[in-house]
């Protein structure tokens, strides 16, 4: 205390107190704030193929656990290798009896593996009169690698291409199905091969992979995507899988008369409302389907 000055009451050490107490607290506020967003960020680019690819669903093994026999389809076990060596498998599952029809490229979501998408796949076949071929991406099932976008990509022209050779089907009836993650992988195919793809189907897809984030993680939303509050988004430029399909989609310039996206879920329709809204393509439709 300064001598000479009145001594301080009572009530003014409290207030001071209290406000020291104050900025001390939201100083600590503030940097746990900025502690938890500089640990996401560092997850987030860290773990990202993690949280993209899921080759392996919770509790379940990497094998198929059943074949499309147990479905009793007609299928033959297919090997084959990306353009950087990968080897890759599929099923190739066709009508019994043979039936004249398009064949169908099928995409699949990022977790689990093609094995649990074989009922979707009997009911389609059994509508729709047609063949399918599912394959395996590097890192799923029992295909090799490790799973990248750029990976992806050639495994899924190496499909294209063995489709494309084959004498029991008619390639120019190859229709490209896409489901949420298959969706950026068909339109992506079909971009860079408009003659081998007669038309393509987008189910529950994304604008992209940093979107998505951006809404599995709104504490990042100012760091990453496309939409959502201004901000330097600096974790755009991290992201080693951005599937952007929302700059894809737009460039697709298939012979078949249209384009259709189907959405059954309302966490992304309006992710598919953005790509329809975006795109300048006449031949899209869009349709919803209720949950």
């Amino acid at each position: 205390m300064v001598a000479g000055a009145p001594p301080l009451s009572p009530v003014n050490c409290s207030t001071e107190f209290l406000e020291a107490a104050m900025v001390s607290f939201l100083k600590a506020l503030v940097y746990g704030a900025g502690g938890v967003v500089v640990v996401g960020m560092v997850a987030l680019v860290a773990l990202q193929e993690r949280l993209v690819y899921v080759p392996v669903l919770p509790g379940l093994a990497r094998a198929y656990p059943i074949t499309p026999a147990r479905l009793r389809l007609d299928y033959e076990d297919v090997f084959l290798h990306a353009s950087d060596g990968v080897r890759l498998h599929a099923w190739f599952v066709k009508q019994s009896p043979w039936k004249p029809g398009p064949t169908v490229l099928f995409f699949q979501e990022n977790a689990g593996n093609i094995a649990h998408r074989l009922e979707f796949v009997r009911i389609m076949m059994q509508r729709l009169h047609c063949n399918v071929f599912m394959l395996s991406y590097r890192g799923y099932g029992e295909s090799d690698g490790y799973p990248s976008q750029h990976g992806i990509i050639k495994d899924a022209q190496a499909a294209l291409d063995h489709l494309s050779q084959r004498t029991d089907i008619d390639p120019s009836r190859i229709v490209v199905f896409g489901r949420s993650l298959g969706g950026a992988v068909g339109a992506m195919l079909a971009r860079n091969n408009p003659d081998k793809v007669s038309a393509i189907i987008l189910e529950n897809t994304f604008t992209s992979i940093l979107d998505m984030a951006a809404m599995m993680f709104p504490f990042l939303k100012w760091f990453i995507g496309s939409n959502g509050p201004k901000g330097p988004k600096i974790l755009n430029y991290f992201v080693r899988s951005p599937w952007s399909t929302i700059d894809i989609i737009d460039k697709v310039s298939i012979h078949s008369p249209e384009i259709c996206c189907i959405d059954s879920s309302l966490t992304y329709f309006s992710y598919l409302s953005f790509i329809l809204k975006v795109s300048s393509m006449q031949q899209i439709q869009k349709f919803h389907v209720p949950e």
